[in-house]
């Protein structure tokens, strides 16, 4: 069992609508899933109860008994837990952060929120966890999007984003993801998965017999050092001209590295492991 914690020291980050959409995108894709609400709002626990489906579990602990119920949780099958953390520092916060496997930190993209998530960032490498950062309630194509990126990856992993969507605050009132409510915000919260399940799985997440070659990414091995500079030619072919920077922003350095890494060890196409992950982006 994996363990993905969603921490911010900020209120108001996302943390509860991501965690809801990727609990439902990760059962959707075949895991057991389980959550843990640490926030004394309980705005995740709540949107469990008013979910009518019993697909995925919730598990109700202590700051205190924490990593005594996530060795327990390890011995009942469950692949993917995920804890939703208070906005501010606390004793709940930091176990969630040192029983988690990888840790989200999501933020808007503006400059007040941004200037703010150095102390958030700063506890999490002092854990010496691994993590990435998500941006919520994006525009796209929009200036402070694009600066935002820039900003975040000069220190880490930039996730693709969570786009502001009237759609995303109607889901977590009524117990169900975005794309149960909107099936065209689908690929965009499929896109965040398939990044995080490389990251928190490797590239055995990627399940090969669903996987369909395209002629594009055949051609990547011609271009071996740069797949992201490919991939942005690839994507103004394939995807228009708007969809480049989402394209570079999922393919980023630190991702890049592990997946060469991971395919030298266990002698797996880069081509394979890569269309795989753009597999939601090429189907549209």
């Amino acid at each position: 069992m994996k363990v993905l914690t969603i921490f911010n020291i900020t209120n108001g980050s996302g943390k509860t609508t991501i965690a809801s959409n990727l609990a439902v995108a990760a059962f959707k894709n075949g895991l057991k899933i389980i959550l843990i609400d640490m926030d004394e709002n309980k705005k995740l626990e709540i949107w469990w109860k008013n979910r009518k489906e019993e697909d995925i579990h919730l598990l109700d602990t202590t700051a205190e008994n924490l990593e005594n119920s996530i060795r327990q949780l390890r011995e009942k099958n469950f692949d993917l837990c995920i804890i939703d953390t208070p906005g501010h520092k606390s004793q709940s916060s930091e176990n969630a952060l040192k029983v988690a496997d990888l840790v989200i930190i999501p933020c808007e993209p503006t400059a007040s929120r941004l200037s703010n998530i150095g102390r958030s960032l700063n506890l999490v490498e002092t854990l010496k966890k691994k993590f990435v950062f998500i941006l919520n309630k994006t525009t796209e194509g929009s200036r402070e999007k694009s600066q935002a990126i820039s900003a975040l990856s000069m220190f880490g992993a930039v996730a693709p984003a969570f786009p502001m969507r009237v759609v995303y605050n109607e889901a977590l009132e009524t117990g169900v993801s975005a794309s149960e409510l909107d099936s065209s915000v689908a690929g965009e919260i499929s896109l965040v998965w398939e990044f995080l399940k490389i990251k928190l799985f490797g590239v055995n997440g990627v399940q090969k017999e669903k996987l369909s070659l395209t002629e594009d990414l055949v051609k990547i091995e011609e271009e071996p050092n740069e797949p992201s500079l490919y991939l942005t030619k690839t994507a103004q072919k394939n995807l228009g001209h708007s969809d480049r920077d989402r394209i570079n922003m999922y393919i980023d350095k630190n991702l890049k590295e592990d997946l060469q890494i991971y395919c030298v060890r266990h002698k797996i196409s880069m081509t394979d492991v890569l269309e795989g992950l753009l597999r939601e982006f090429l189907k549209n």
